[in-house]
């Protein structure tokens, strides 16, 4: 399958045709408004324009949003590291989710405040994080 965002909603191309989804395996989408869709091992990941994401896996649905330590910020990227770690960059900066809930990193973990354009998960386990003021790497177990 190949996977498209929109404003309209999550579209989904099988090779042959092109499908608007509402829901995903009978989970509704948080908002047909969204912006980023990602296959992490089982689950795909979708990001809304207005905040919040939704993970569907194995036919069930997990909804995060401010309650869970995200802000209300479009969602720019997802990565996962080899430990398992999901990281997420938005306009709102990077953050990582632990457990059932987000820990955005501050300038006193060592990165620049602000927004994180991109994130790269790489082989070794390690993160590239790209910001305006510069690409940074973490160093294993740093956060």
């Amino acid at each position: 399958m190949l996977w498209f965002t929109s404003t309209a909603g999550l579209i989904r191309f099988d090779g042959a045709h092109f499908q608007r989804l509402v829901e995903i395996d009978g989970n509704p989408l948080s908002s047909p408004s969204t912006n980023m869709v990602k296959a992490l091992g089982d689950a795909l990941w979708v990001a809304y324009s207005f905040g919040g994401i939704s993970v569907f896996e194995h036919g069930k649905v997990r909804h995060y949003g401010p309650a869970d330590g995200l802000p209300l910020r479009t969602a720019l990227n997802f990565s996962q590291t080899t430990d398992g770690t999901v990281w997420l960059t938005s306009s709102a900066g990077l953050f990582r989710q632990q457990g059932e809930r987000w820990q955005r990193i501050m300038p006193a973990d060592g990165l620049p405040d602000g927004v994180f354009h991109l994130i790269t998960a790489l082989p070794d386990g390690t993160l590239l994080a790209f910001h305006p003021a510069g690409v940074y790497r973490t160093v294993p177990n740093t956060f």
